[in-house]
């Protein structure tokens, strides 16, 4: 028998393994993990699935805003998904509803290997222990997963959304409170989305009292969305069935209930998206199923 045929296979052998070698890795590469052809808002009966219809749908946006209602695991959960499918195609900088004092603690967390140590560093105070549920477990668990990515080598950060309180007067001016956060949350989002990189993505994830869009030129009462429709936001409207979270509300901090609802027959889509208009933001729609209750991050500290 020829040892030519035998080379030949060998060699046929050894560059069909390094083709399939080569798939292999471009299958598990962070661009070929998520791809959009079958990202279909028809098709989205889960979370993750929704997740990865958004992101498609927002590729060439560069604002993306979702509303929370805060003190849940499965919101900021969404949330992360939504920054890891995006991070995977470009680079990503997610805005929390946190204040000011809290975005030096965070970058150092950031920065960190995510030790205890490190989460104890995070947690420094009692601002962690309060139950609006923009400090809950879940939220500490979401800062986490962007940390994760960054150390993987996305180019992924967080920011806060928050300005400090600048006093009576300076409220006052401003028309209020409500008027007074929403324009700073709104400042700082609309700096992150014009200084950052050309195919940046700004996730911002705020209240749904902040994110709700209701009409343009509304002056001191417009909403966070409502002051960046120069931005071209993609807004992420959340549809609740149920539940409970953990969360402050007139009759004190704790657990609350959401009203019960009929969720969607099995195999329809969690999403639905408006016709929007000329000026208005891209608006989608997404059923969650019952929300389970995240609470504070920190317990609070025994009064001696």
């Amino acid at each position: 028998m020829s040892e030519l045929p035998v080379a030949i296979a060998l060699k046929v052998t050894m560059i069909f393994g390094l083709l399939l070698a080569g798939a292999v890795a471009v299958a598990s590469s962070p661009k070929a993990a998520m791809s959009c052809t079958e990202s279909r808002f028809d098709k989205a009966v889960s979370l993750t699935q929704a997740a990865r219809a958004i992101v498609c749908d927002a590729a060439n946006r560069r604002l993306l805003i979702v509303g929370d209602y805060h003190g849940s695991n499965e919101i900021p959960g969404f949330v992360a998904q939504l920054v890891s499918d995006a991070s995977a195609q470009r680079p990503v900088r997610l805005g929390l509803e946190m204040e000011t004092f809290e975005k030096k603690p965070i970058q150092t967390y950031m920065a960190s290997h995510g030790t205890a140590a490190d989460r104890a560093a995070l947690l420094h105070d009692g601002f962690w222990a309060v139950g609006q549920g923009r400090m809950s477990q879940a939220i500490v668990r979401l800062i986490e997963s962007v940390r994760k990515l960054r150390e993987q080598g996305r180019d992924v950060d967080v920011f806060t959304t928050v300005t400090d309180y600048p006093g009576d007067a300076a409220i006052k001016q401003a028309g209020g409170e409500d008027a007074y956060r929403s324009a700073g949350m709104a400042q700082i989002i609309d700096s992150k989305v014009q200084h950052g990189a050309a195919r940046q993505l700004v996730i911002a994830f705020m209240g749904n009292a902040h994110s709700a869009y209701v009409g343009p030129a509304r002056g001191k009462n417009s909403t966070v969305t409502e002051r960046l429709l120069s931005d071209a936001p993609y807004l992420v409207n959340l549809d609740l069935h149920g539940g409970s979270a953990w969360n402050c509300q007139a009759n004190g901090c704790g657990l609350h209930g959401l009203p019960d609802k009929a969720m969607p027959v099995d195999g329809s889509s969690l999403l639905r998206k408006a016709q929007s208009r000329s000026g208005e933001p891209a608006q989608v729609w997404l059923q969650f199923p019952p929300l389970t209750p995240s609470p504070p991050a920190k317990k609070k500290a025994l009064k001696s």
